[in-house]
């Protein structure tokens, strides 16, 4: 979601995809009054009929934590894996937990791979800060 100011006021809501070459791109965009549950409804609804996705298998979205949008997607698109903006979570887990080192972790806790990876990353950050993981696993809910 982006907000429009000027002369056109607003929020753009945008779904992107990936390409044949893994490269991200617009697959659709609409400009709404306000974002809310009912203009994120008209949306989905609007990109799952023209991508025939059905119940969303095969689907993964990713978004940022708002609530409406949660239940929204899980109400229109039952079976699409959920996951959320990394980005936007460090933005809620930068607010107790400042620091490029702290930040940095963060980010290597994100990208990992692989379970044993992340336990590891996990282990980390719990040594930067006993409270870092805990705030780090209640961000992500």
């Amino acid at each position: 979601m982006i907000v429009l100011k000027g002369i056109s006021k607003g929020q753009l809501l945008v779904a992107l995809c990936k390409d044949g070459n893994n490269q991200m791109m617009p697959l659709a965009c609409a400009v709404v009054e306000v974002e809310n549950k009912h203009n994120w409804s008209w949306f989905i609804r609007i990109l799952k009929k023209d991508l025939q996705r059905g119940d969303g298998r095969e689907l993964t979205l990713i978004t940022d934590m708002k609530k409406e949008l949660e239940s929204t997607i899980t109400g229109l698109l039952s079976y699409a894996e959920h996951m959320m903006c990394a980005r936007h979570m460090l933005v809620n887990w930068s607010k107790k937990n400042k620091g490029l080192e702290r930040r940095n972790c963060f980010w290597r806790c994100a990208r990992s791979n692989f379970e044993a990876e992340l336990r590891e990353n996990f282990d980390y950050m719990k040594l930067l800060e006993k409270n870092a993981m805990t705030s780090y696993c209640t961000t992500t809910q």
